[in-house]
């Protein structure tokens, strides 16, 4: 089976609270963007502006685009900004014969943003309609269309994901990471970011400006979708192999220097994650909870059921989650496996070879291999199971849209027999998922879970 670490806890569910906008000044020259979030993880020894050397989350990181226009040239320049207080403070050019100034600054560390705009140098309350229209940006999504433009434009493109990574680049309609590789108004592109899956995240953030081109403003976009930001693989309500159930702990840390307002949600095996039970948390910097028997403590189920935990929310990034999958024996012994929650920002994707060592199944241990969706949509993984440089056995399976795949004794469910010592080889044909074996010792239940990795590392 799979198995976690036993908490007591106490269980507070609370609703989201909405972190509050950036805010943007602009007197002569300079724009102030203020109300900034200001991580200060617990324990880190330092604080903002002070002597001793911090890491660089403990700064405010803000990205910002300016784009002018003035005696019909346009241009557009994004770019980050650090700052050990709430606020940065940005050069913008000076007005040359009236003209216009579109400025969008999105907060990296909480994903609020806020936009300003004037025209012949006189602040506008009305914001104008972004210029071009984006479409595709949605969870799971692995091509955007933007539509609408100049042919032959650039864009400036500020690409992030809430709480990590943000990424800038020039974007050109014909050439630089245009995909249909035509001057024609449009611009199909993969999400422009430097690292990552090849995938939309739910709730990305996506700020768009023209460099080059005939139409003043800009837009920025959040994507569409469930917002997922971990899963923990598998969680249960089960009867084991040896007549014993086995039930799931669940445990959530929030080391980060804001709030994280969240849910979870436990989608059942064979079931459809749009109606999974849902529940709201809210932590602060510093603090951890932990829900035991998670599946009957924050969702009421006591039924003999197993599937997936879902963690997400906005930031949440930066969550570190864990469960433990375990039994109680007559003499009130805890015995199971922990099982990690998993980034969706680091899943299994296509174009690499995975690997999960370990793979052992005979009359002492058996091998379970557990595969869980991280899209919306169903992926297809193909599987060798090798052992003794020999390929013994392939299957192609379907892993359900943010759901689990669960195949029992793996080896001989796949028709290789019994293993003294092998590995399953994992290709991602389609979508994305996580995956691991659990390798159960028979002679106390007691079981180990191993995490896929890439068999070669290239980068």
């Amino acid at each position: 089976m799979f198995v976690a670490r036993l908490v007591l806890c106490i269980v507070v569910i609370l609703a989201a609270v909405p972190a509050v906008a950036v805010e943007i000044t602009v007197e002569g020259e300079i724009a102030t963007i203020s109300d900034l979030a200001l991580p200060q993880p617990v324990g880190a020894g330092c604080q903002p502006g002070g002597k001793q050397h911090c890491p660089y989350e403990l700064f405010a990181r803000v990205g910002v685009c300016v784009q002018t226009i003035a005696n019909e040239i346009y241009d557009a320049v994004c770019r980050v900004y650090s700052s050990s207080s709430a606020q940065v403070q940005v050069a913008i050019p000076p007005p040359q014969g009236g003209g216009s100034l579109w400025i969008k600054a999105v907060d990296h560390v909480s994903g609020q943003s806020s936009t300003h705009w004037r025209t012949d140098w006189s602040p506008k309350d009305d914001l104008p309609d972004p210029p071009f229209d984006v479409s595709g940006f949605t969870e799971g999504s692995t091509l955007l269309t933007v539509t609408g433009l100049t042919s032959g434009a650039k864009l400036m493109s500020m690409y992030q994901r809430p709480g990590g990574a943000l990424s800038i680049t020039l974007i050109e309609d014909g050439s630089w990471g245009d995909e249909d590789g035509e001057a024609n108004g449009i611009i199909v592109t993969m999400p422009p970011r430097f690292s990552g899956p090849p995938h939309v995240l739910g709730g990305e953030i996506w700020t768009l400006a023209y460099h080059e081109g005939t139409t003043a403003g800009g837009g920025t976009w959040t994507a569409d979708g469930l917002g997922l930001r971990s899963t923990v693989a598998v969680a249960s309500h089960v009867i084991g192999a040896g007549g014993v159930p086995f039930i799931s702990d669940l445990t959530l840390s929030n080391p980060f220097g804001v709030n994280a307002d969240g849910w979870l949600r436990f989608v059942e095996e064979d079931s459809d994650w749009q109606q999974a039970p849902e529940v709201t948390f809210s932590l602060a910097p510093g603090e951890t909870m932990s829900w035991q028997d998670v599946l009957a403590s924050a969702f009421g189920i006591n039924e003999n059921v197993k599937g997936s935990i879902l963690i997400g929310g906005m930031p949440t990034w930066s969550l570190a989650v864990s469960s433990r999958n375990y039994a109680v024996d007559d003499s009130g012994r805890r015995f199971g496996i922990a099982i990690p929650g998993q980034s969706s920002f680091s899943p299994l994707i296509p174009g690499r070879i995975y690997v999960i060592p370990g793979l052992r199944q005979d009359a002492e241990y058996r091998s379970n291999l557990i595969v869980t969706g991280t899209v919306p949509e169903p992926s297809t993984v193909e599987l060798r199971v090798i052992s003794g440089g020999e390929v013994l056995a392939t299957a192609e399976e379907q892993v359900p849209a943010y759901g689990l795949l669960q195949i029992n004794r793996v080896a001989s469910s796949l028709g290789a027999g019994d293993i003294a010592d092998g590995y399953i080889e994992l290709v991602v044909r389609s979508g994305a998922v996580h995956a691991a074996l659990s390798v159960v010792d028979g002679s106390a239940d007691d079981a180990a879970y191993i995490v896929a990795r890439p068999a070669l590392e290239m980068d």
